[in-house]
Formats: C-alpha cells, structure tokens, sequence
C-alpha cells in the first residue's frame, strides 16, 4: 500500500505542470518596456541598459515623467541601480530629493521578459 501510494505521489509531481523558473540574469544590454506598479496606478517604464554597466530610465504616468540615469550591476538575481543624473530635479520651484539607488529583485527571467513584484518588462531590442 505504501509503495503504490509513493508511486502515485512520483507520478503526480512528474505529470502536474510545474512554474517557470527565472534563469540566471544574463546579458540585460538592450531595450525593455513595459508596466510598473505604484501607489499612484500602473505607470509606463522604460530601460535601457548599455554594454558599459550604464543605464537609462524613464517613467511615465499620465502627463508626469521621471527619468534617470547611472550604472547598473547585476548580482545574481538582483540589478541594483546607482543614480547619477535624474530628472525632473524640480517641482513648482521647489527643489525634489531623489534617492541614491535603487534595487531590483528579479523573480523572473527568460531572456525576452524581466519581472520584479511590481514590475513587468519586455526586451523591444
């Protein structure tokens, strides 16, 4: 009875689908697009990382738009992201405080797609 109910057990997780997996983060150089979840509601996001470790990013939502700039690196499943350069550096003449970095835990990983909790990205190029 034991040995068939193991049997059956093997069987099940063999036959059942199982979730993808990420790969190792590899060769992010390119162009990604894609959605951004915030607090304010989905906003449009693109990235682009050069083959130098540098990157640049914009956001939009509705009429508002961010964007910055800096190195990247890549450490196993994380892109971890120094500002250097962000815009805008002002609001209605008030002056905004920017963080220095910013990291990304990547949770999935082909090749063509990038996802973080919040965050879904494919590679335009």
């Amino acid at each position: 009875m034991r040995t068939a109910a193991a049997f059956l057990l093997v069987a099940l997780a063999l036959l059942l689908p199982h979730p993808a997996r990420a790969q190792p983060l590899q060769n992010v150089t390119g162009v990604w697009r894609g959605v951004e979840a915030s607090p304010a509601g989905p906003m449009g996001v693109e990235v682009i990382f050069f083959p130098n470790g540098t990157y640049s990013r914009a956001h939009k939502l509705g009429m508002l738009m961010t964007r910055d700039s800096g190195r990247f690196e890549v450490v196993q499943n994380w892109i971890h992201f120094t500002l250097q350069n962000w815009a805008p550096t002002e609001y209605q003449g008030q002056p905004l405080a920017w963080p220095t970095s910013d990291t990304w835990l990547v949770t999935n990983y082909d090749g063509r797609v990038l996802e973080t909790a919040n965050l879904h990205v494919e590679r335009v190029q």
